[in-house]
């Protein structure tokens, strides 16, 4: 196949641009932000249609990126000439959406419509999808960039095989699911149960070991039981005898404790009546008397008040004021006798206007002070009568004498509303403990029967009772034992089958992660035989091209860095160099010799997908990281190549146009 000639109408900043194709070497060779790489993009476009992306990055939304900058119809035609010799023209347009853009195909002949293609005219040409394109046909500025990737629509051609990419979609799948089971450093499902499982052995071995403490200390602890019992029938007979010695000395002492409480009782009840009598039967609140207190310091900080008396006629302020305005119109009356007595009479009337505002104002503001003063006096006499009412109820208590302060007799009389209180209190609590000792004691007579031997049974009991705290304590030891054993011990059962469970499922695990390492082992084998197939073929392609663009220049750069021989060419389109017994990616060139080896690798690889129908190649700039000497040499090649096939060479640079 080859081109023709194109027309763009509108395409990026491109705009009214025709272009006419001819065989082997086109070149066009523009400055920067002329539209080269868009041009480019314009041809693969009218093959292939343009992709849709939300992306808002235009590297990455190729709709977004050539719609026109001007406005306008995006779009153009492209007439090709297939290998067959036939002739036709497509005409694309391009909206905002995919379901906006047109596809027409017409007879590059008659210019009658054509369907010898549909919209999917690079796949139908190629054979190959647009990613194909981009990695064999089109060559751009990014050569080394590109030279990873995916190429997956190639090798399916190459092989025949259009589902070959579902073998490495299966492999990704079966690694995915491998990682689940089993992950390099000591992750995936099977790790974590065998760190499961570790840590349920060591818990299932201290469940055995608790087991047996718990039966050991289990029988310990019945025999401390046995004789903790024995020791305390003894105790009780023990006990019994001495209860009974000292009976009649317990009865005595209870008597004279309810003698005690009866006094108590009594002398409870006259400090409550003498309390009562002193305040004159009727025993004020504390509320109350501390009310009276409060007002007693109110009154004590604040002076008997006075009210003040007017000084001056009532009459007086109104008097100036009627002398003030009569002033002004005489004086201007009896200007003719003299000039002077307009000017004195409104002086001296505007001075009695003010005296009158000014004593009108003292009046106002002395009658407010007589009104505060007044109400002062009333709220003081009402006070004072209060106290003298509230102490004259109390004639009995100390201190109340007309000499004394009356804060000091308030204080006196709530001292002793204090202590009638407290007597009340007294009374209670005695009364309350002498009925109850009755009621719990009836009977105050002693029974019959001596003190002898109580202090030798008293010696026994404690010598039995210490033993039976002795006892007591073994055993409890022995218990909380237990219940420190008793959680491991008791979760034996459930450990042993949680392992069990475990183990099991470990099993499955270990069977599906062993059937997924050899189903994986098969295809990623099957998958090298499919893709082995065309290595040779672009071997040897590979190597003619970097032959063809070193060993055939005298002056060329033949140094072991670029000897054919030396490079191998693997399944996935990388290129290895082997020297001096070490093997090494060809990343370890220069970045102007990766460029190189990739030119080559991409003319091999056009070769071995289209045989003999050599179709046109687009090369947008490839040769930008080389130096002046590469550049020629890389020139050469192209001349060479472009003998066999059509070449459209694109740059920005002289230095780059020429071979």
């Amino acid at each position: 196949m080859k081109l023709i000639e194109c027309y763009i109408e509108n395409f990026g900043r491109l705009s009214s641009f025709f272009y006419h194709f001819g065989n082997g070497m086109n070149v066009l060779c523009e400055k920067n932000g002329w539209g080269k790489s868009t041009f480019a993009w314009f041809i693969k476009a009218m093959l292939y249609g343009l992709g849709s992306s939300r992306s808002q990055n235009l590297s990455q939304n190729e709709r977004q990126r050539f719609l026109p900058w001007q406005g306008g119809l995006c779009g153009g035609s492209l007439t090709f000439e297939t290998d067959d010799g036939a002739r036709y023209r497509v005409e694309r347009t391009f909206g905002q959406k995919e379901s906006d853009d047109t596809f027409r195909l017409f007879d590059g002949v008659t210019g009658a419509p054509s369907s010898a293609f549909t919209a999917k005219l690079g796949e139908e040409l190629f054979g190959i999808d647009a990613v194909g394109y981009e990695k064999s046909t089109y060559i751009s500025e990014k050569l080394t960039a590109e030279a990873n990737g995916d190429y997956t629509g190639i090798q399916a051609k190459l092989v025949d095989m259009q589902d070959l990419s579902d073998f490495k979609i299966a492999i990704d799948r079966l690694d995915k699911r491998r990682k689940y089971y089993r992950v390099q450093g000591g992750r995936g499902a099977i790790y974590d149960i065998d760190q499961k499982l570790a840590r349920l052995r060591d818990d299932l071995a201290r469940s055995e070991e608790a087991l047996t403490q718990v039966s050991t200390l289990n029988q310990k602890s019945k025999q401390y039981a046995k004789a903790c019992a024995d020791k305390e029938l003894e105790l009780r007979t023990l006990r019994q005898q001495t209860e009974a010695s000292i009976a009649a000395r317990s009865a005595r002492a209870l008597s004279a404790h309810a003698a005690e409480l009866a006094e108590t009782y009594r002398g409870a009840r006259e400090h409550t009546a003498a309390c009562i009598t002193l305040l004159a039967g009727n025993p004020p609140t504390l509320q109350k008397t501390d009310e009276m207190i409060r007002n007693a310091g109110a009154l004590r900080d604040k002076k008997t008040p006075v009210v003040p008396e007017m000084k001056y006629p009532a009459l007086l302020p109104i008097l100036l004021f009627i002398a003030g305005v009569l002033l002004i119109p005489v004086g201007i009356l009896l200007h003719k006798l003299h000039l002077v007595f307009p000017i004195l009479g409104s002086v001296l009337g505007v001075l009695f206007i003010g005296g009158g505002v000014l004593l009108s104002y003292l009046k106002r503001k002395r009658t407010d002070e007589i009104a505060r003063a007044k109400a002062d006096r009333e709220d003081f006499d009402r006070i004072t009568g209060e106290i003298a009412s509230f102490l004259s109820a109390y004639p009995a208590v100390p201190g109340n004498t007309p000499s004394e302060g009356c804060e000091k007799r308030l204080w006196a009389i709530r001292e002793k509303v204090e202590e009638y209180r407290m007597a009340v209190h007294d009374e209670e609590q005695a009364k309350s403990q002498y009925e109850s000792f009755r009621l719990s004691h009836p009977e105050l007579t002693a029974p019959r029967g001596t003190n002898d031997g109580e202090e030798e049974l008293r010696r026994k009991e404690e010598e039995i009772q210490k033993e039976v705290d002795r006892l007591r304590a073994e055993q409890n030891a022995c218990e909380r034992e237990v219940a420190r054993y008793t959680a491991d011990a008791g979760a034996y059962t459930a450990r042993a089958q949680e392992i069990s469970s475990l183990e099991a499922k470990r099993r499955e695990y270990q069977a599906s992660l062993d059937t997924i390492l050899a189903a994986s082992d098969f295809l990623k084998a099957a998958h090298a035989n499919l893709t082995t197939r065309y290595l040779g073929e672009i071997q040897l392609h590979f190597r003619h091209y970097m032959q063809l663009l070193t060993g055939e220049q005298t002056d060329a750069p033949t140094s072991d860095e670029y000897a054919a021989e030396t490079y191998t060419v693997t399944p996935d389109f990388a290129v290895n160099i082997s020297r001096f017994g070490q093997t090494k990616p060809s990343e370890a060139l220069s970045r102007g010799g990766r460029d190189l080896v990739a030119l080559c690798l991409r003319f091999a690889i056009s070769d071995a997908l289209f045989g003999g129908k050599k179709p046109f190649l687009i090369l947008d700039d490839p040769f930008i990281n080389l130096d002046d000497e590469k550049v020629k040499y890389a020139m050469a090649l192209l001349s060479r190549i472009a003998g066999e096939r059509q070449i459209l060479y694109i740059c920005c640079h002289t230095s780059r146009a020429k071979p």
